[in-house]
């Protein structure tokens, strides 16, 4: 495997695991509808959007430091965060990728993911945890 082609590999492993851990930190603080749009080749700025929501202020912020916090503990930080004191709608560059957390009202306003509709979709949704039938039951 040569040197380019290496590269470019880590470099998705990179992407799917800062995706992975800004999905769950969402997830923890109670975000909702998220979804992951792979805007690479459309976009010259990012690879990836992660787009979620917030139901108020608080909470978007709550979110938006959940995932920060989770990041930097892989030391990874934000180029640019914009829109934190306001709370509508919150930007996080993170280079390949960019997190939109918003209240319901800019989200449906701004809607991004009909301005990028045509581009494929990331399962980002929480996994269901299966449940134990009653013959694997642990005592």
């Amino acid at each position: 495997m040569g040197t380019a082609s290496r590269y470019r590999r880590e470099r998705v492993i990179r992407i799917k695991r800062k995706l992975e851990i800004v999905r769950k930190a969402a997830h923890e603080k109670k975000a909702a509808e998220p979804v992951a749009l792979n805007v690479a080749g459309a976009c010259s700025f990012a690879d990836l959007f992660f787009i979620c929501s917030g139901q108020q202020k608080r909470q978007i912020q709550a979110i938006a430091d959940a995932i920060q916090d989770s990041l930097k503990k892989q030391k990874v930080s934000p180029y640019h965060v914009e829109g934190y004191s306001a709370g509508e709608w919150i930007l996080m560059d993170y280079g390949d990728l960019v997190v939109h957390i918003f209240n319901p009202e800019r989200r449906d306003f701004f809607n991004l993911e009909r301005l990028w509709g045509d581009l494929p979709r990331l399962e980002v949704a929480e996994r269901p945890k299966k449940k134990r039938t009653s013959g694997s039951r642990r005592i």
